[in-house]
């Protein structure tokens, strides 16, 4: 992992709580969404804790979620404390291409300790993570969505 510095942004990758409308997104609040984005490799676990365990997985399952450019040093330390680096989840880096006019970045994820093979009775549907229990019924054309 390289060295953070104020001059040196950091991405990260958010598949739970820090999410838009997740109940930890306030401490991404003054950080810049750069996009949705897939991370192949992986699914996402649910244990009842209230967030959701990210965990390696085939190359073809992936988890649907959010990144953010980190400017402030202070801010990717409040992430490591919040997720409970390193006992809780490990902070990792993968390269991936975010635009296709950009070169590729290093993106922040932060991986559980738990083994898929043991829990796929806990895998999270279509490892999306809901923030809200909201629901939301539109109606187009006399049809309900």
């Amino acid at each position: 992992m390289k060295l953070f510095t104020k001059d040196s942004p950091e991405y990260v990758f958010v598949y739970g709580t820090l999410k838009k409308g997740g109940t930890n997104h306030r401490l991404l609040k003054n950080e810049k969404f750069i996009k949705h984005h897939r991370l192949y490799g992986f699914s996402l676990l649910d244990f009842g804790h209230g967030f959701p365990y990210l965990t390696r997985d085939s190359k073809n399952s992936f988890v649907h979620s959010e990144v953010y450019k980190i400017e402030n040093f202070f801010t990717m330390q409040t992430l490591d404390t919040l997720e409970g680096v390193p006992t809780l989840y490990q902070r990792k880096q993968i390269t991936t291409n975010l635009v296709t006019t950009f070169p590729d970045v290093e993106l922040n994820y932060y991986l559980s300790h738990f083994d898929l093979s043991q829990h796929t009775d806990k895998l999270v549907p279509d490892n999306f993570w809901k923030t809200s229990n909201i629901e939301f019924k539109v109606i187009v054309d006399n049809r309900v969505y």
